[in-house]
């Protein structure tokens, strides 16, 4: 019995209907969905005869549950900006889907869930009543597996969520909202703020007033009744209402606000004022006008938007409009606020509103994946001049003279994607130890390694290590890299050693990269990664090799007391130099913790038997300093060198060559070389070869046994 059909037949017990499907989730059966059953002899025949088919759930009524399905790129960004308007969503059973993207499934309480895709946003999907959903572990066309980040039951869904299915108009998110009314969006996103500040002295009659609000622009014809009663029922739970007393006051707002309807004014002045009763000495009022503008299209009366903070008052969209103007790349909310003493409720309000304007305008995106970040758009452009030199090399020294194999450019991004002990940190560290006496400044950003263990690592390049060292800043930071090169080193080399992950978010890493890239001026930035053992790519996929001119990959052969023996792959070479090495390795060996000795020349990666090298280098490692077995038998190099074949590798090799003595051949040939040496520093393929030719001979003789 496969895993996949055991793992099936457990979900069938649970009263799960299933059916069998391809790869590529199209099913194997006729009528596809339509034949899911529960039966285990049904399900027992279906998997024998597809025995590595994926696992279809029916969802809906017959399983009992129904699931939102949120795809990448997009659909993580969709359901933030959904749970940011609406209201939250309690933990429920969750799976992680081969490419990335996440299912969170929901019990069937009776509610018809239909089947749509795109309407809660983009990049998210609801399979419900016929529709179907595959199940961990099943594989996916990406290459991955389907697996469980949870396994608890399934819940009900929230109230607003249902609400929001029911509606028969998209879903307008922030990123949608210029496809509706934005007085309207506008007002609703008040009113259900207003809800989530309420006390409970006053949540419910601040709900009533909403409701009538917001039932004045239903009946006006501007605002969807579905998105309202979603909006509000998601902040009247969250400030301790239940979902049938919120339902119930918001129908009666709704239908009092419906004798008096009312749509957005045109051609005169909408002022949003933000009250709190707690906080003196403190205003924000924001005027928005549809009539006159500047040149970004930001209205005049908008410019009197102001901050009074302890009776001293300031022009708030002024200063942040020139802030985005003298700036490039990226920025944070956080940003904002540190650089302009923001720290009231009211002042950060006033910040958005200033930033949902500038985003109107496009002078600043919202970045897809990370929550209050923006990028900033510079509508210049300088056009190629065809008259000017041929591009410009950063001046660089990298180990192994590979930079003399590339043109590295100012503005570049270098990637470093390592596996768990390849020595990222020491290929950086020799780097820097390179370059020291350039002219431009040189800066390490490292996220695990503390002040201690750095100066520990720096003290064994040599003894006046204060000295050597002063130059180059060093400093810990885990996060936000793109806002220290912005403000400390655009123009010099920085290392950030190394990205993280966000929250085992991978997909972010690449935007992340993409900050960085905006933030460099002249400079130049390597970004070490991590990856998993012999893979060429870090994490974050094949996003983070856009935007590098270099992209290597690390790995370790073997690993000793004293020493590690490394691989170094050229992944990508944006633009080459002489003899192209992308596809390219290089063996060295890692001691001390710094010393780095080049092992091989550069090698098609393609033809390195990996296996061969490994088992070459754990004879190798720390020879001088570990024990000999004494069953190990020693040879001597031509240059005089010894070397030893462990009594492990010998017996692998008997396996290997069965046909003779293996040992007995071992010993012959380190008499010879202790006699008349003839192995060179590849000896151990050498050894092999010869340990080849006598098996070959063998299997001649003994008729081809």
């Amino acid at each position: 019995m496969s895993d996949i059909m055991a793992i099936a037949l457990e979900y069938a017990q649970k009263g799960l209907y299933l059916f069998p499907c391809k790869k590529d989730k199209t099913p194997f059966t006729v009528h596809g969905v339509k034949d899911a059953t529960n039966d285990l002899d049904k399900i027992n025949a279906w998997w024998k005869e597809f025995p590595n088919a994926s696992i279809g759930l029916a969802t809906g009524e017959k399983s009992g549950v129904w699931c939102v399905d949120i795809d990448l790129p997009d659909g993580p960004k969709s359901w933030a900006e959904i749970i940011k308007q609406y209201g939250s969503c309690p933990e429920t059973l969750e799976q992680i889907t081969g490419g990335g993207g996440k299912q969170l499934f929901f019990k069937y309480n009776g509610t018809v869930i239909k089947n749509n895709v795109g309407k809660l946003g983009v990049g998210i999907d609801v399979r419900g009543e016929n529709g179907y959903s595959i199940l961990p572990p099943s594989p996916h066309p990406s290459g991955g597996t389907y697996r469980w980040e949870n396994k608890i039951k399934p819940i009900h869904a929230p109230e607003w969520l249902l609400e929001l299915l029911k509606s028969s108009e998209p879903i307008p998110t922030m990123s949608g909202a210029e496809k509706t009314d934005r007085y309207a969006q506008k007002a609703l996103a008040n009113e259900i703020m207003a809800v989530s500040m309420s006390g409970s002295g006053t949540r419910n009659d601040t709900l009533n007033k909403a409701a009538y609000s917001l039932g004045q622009l239903i009946a006006g014809g501007c605002l969807n009744e579905g998105h309202a009663m979603a909006g509000l029922i998601g902040a009247a739970t969250a400030v301790g209402l239940t979902a049938k007393e919120a339902r119930a006051t918001i129908a009666s707002g709704f239908r009092s606000g419906a004798s008096s309807p009312r749509t957005a004014p045109i051609d005169e002045d909408i002022e949003y004022t933000i009250n709190e009763q707690n906080e003196q000495n403190e205003q924000t009022t924001i005027l928005v006008s549809n009539l006159s503008t500047d040149e970004h299209g930001i209205s005049k009366n908008e410019h009197e938007m102001s901050t009074s903070v302890s009776g001293k008052a300031f022009n708030l969209t002024g200063l942040i409009t020139e802030f985005v103007e003298n700036s490039n790349g990226s920025f944070t909310t956080k940003d904002i606020d540190h650089e302009f003493g923001l720290t009231t409720r009211r002042e950060k309000n006033t910040r958005s509103q200033i930033l949902y304007k500038l985003s109107n305008k496009k002078l600043i995106i919202k970045d897809n994946n990370i929550s209050g970040k923006y990028h900033i758009l510079k509508t210049d452009l300088e056009f190629v001049d065809l008259d000017a030199p041929a591009e410009e090399q950063f001046p660089l020294t990298l180990p192994f003279n590979i930079h003399n194999h590339i043109i590295i450019p100012p503005h570049s991004i270098v990637i470093l994607a390592g596996s768990s002990n390849a020595g990222k940190s020491a290929f950086i560290l020799n780097t820097l130890w390179m370059n020291r006496m350039r002219q431009y400044d040189k800066l390490y950003l490292m996220s695990e390694m503390g002040n201690g263990e750095y100066i520990t690592r720096i003290k064994k390049f040599c003894t006046n290590w204060k000295e050597e060292w002063k130059a180059i800043k060093a400093a810990s930071k885990s996060c936000d890299f793109n806002g220290a090169i912005e403000h400390h080193n655009k123009n010099g080399l920085t290392f950030v050693d190394y990205l993280e992950e966000v929250e085992g978010e991978y997909y972010k890493i690449p935007s992340i990269i993409r900050a960085i890239y905006d933030s460099l001026g002249e400079g130049v930035c390597f970004v070490a990664l991590q990856k998993k053992m012999d893979g060429k790519i870090g994490r974050g996929g094949e996003g983070t090799l856009e935007k590098a001119r270099l992209y290597m990959a690390l790995d370790h052969f073997a690993v000793g007391e004293q020493s590690i023996i490394c691989s170094l792959r050229m992944v990508k070479i944006k633009n080459f130099i002489g003899k192209n090495i992308q596809g390219h390795e290089i063996h060295f060996r890692l001691s001390k913790g710094h010393k780095i000795d080049q092992l091989t020349d550069w090698m098609m990666s393609s033809r390195v038997d990996r296996d061969a090298y490994k088992t070459k280098y754990e004879q190798e490692v720390d020879l001088a300093t570990e024990k000999t077995d004494i069953n190990d038998i020693v040879m001597v190099l031509a240059d005089g060198t010894p070397r030893r074949i462990t009594d492990q590798t010998s017996r692998q090799w008997q396996k290997q060559f069965h046909t003779f003595d293996v040992r007995n051949e071992l010993e012959r040939i380190a008499s010879q070389s202790k006699g008349k040496p003839f192995l060179t520093t590849n000896y151990f393929f050498q050894i092999s070869g010869i340990l080849k030719k006598k098996h070959d001979a063998e299997i001649k003789r003994l008729g081809g046994l």
